[in-house]
């Protein structure tokens, strides 16, 4: 076997056993995503602050009716009507005042997670965690739907930054 075979041999073995590293050392966070999407709940974290939150716990903090904008590459623009929460009125119903936090992370059960500045979640009417879309609740991942929870930026015009099936909101110190 030349050098060169031997070099492509040794990398594709360590590359192997990094791929199947991360997939052991991921396991325990994939189940953890798999049991709060079943259960239609969602971790929301700042630093050493944790708590788990369901949909009456969202609806007790209230929620609005608002218009948004579909529009992505594999379909037309479209106008829905969304049924959530602003982002901004959840998180501070459960950690108070988090206008001096740089950022809000949000998970998706899927691995995808998508960061937004503390500056666009609090202004006003911007950012929304949703549940229902057109008087209905979305569908679950199974059903090919996009809940049960949702991010929509009203300001995004081409829906590029939502994250569908949230488990968890982390708050950025």
């Amino acid at each position: 076997m030349s050098k060169n075979n031997k070099l492509a041999v040794i990398i594709i073995l360590l590359l192997a056993v990094a791929f199947l590293s991360s997939i052991y050392l991921n396991q325990d966070d994939t189940q953890k995503r798999k049991e709060l999407l079943s259960q239609a709940k969602i971790e929301v974290l700042k630093g050493d602050e944790s708590t788990e939150i369901s949909l009456s716990d969202i609806e007790n903090v209230g929620e609005e009716t608002f218009v948004g904008v579909f529009d992505s590459s594999t379909s037309s623009r479209s106008e829905h009507e969304y049924t959530g929460i602003e982002l901004k009125d959840l998180v501070m119903s459960i950690f108070g005042d988090v206008k001096d936090k740089k950022a809000i992370i949000i998970h998706g059960a899927d691995g995808f997670s998508v960061a937004y500045s503390m500056e666009e979640v609090l202004l006003d009417k911007n950012i929304y965690l949703v549940y229902m879309e057109d008087g209905k609740y979305l569908g679950g991942r199974e059903s090919g739907g996009m809940g049960p929870y949702e991010t929509i930026i009203v300001s995004d015009t081409f829906s590029n930054r939502r994250c569908k099936w949230v488990v968890k909101i982390e708050v950025m110190e």
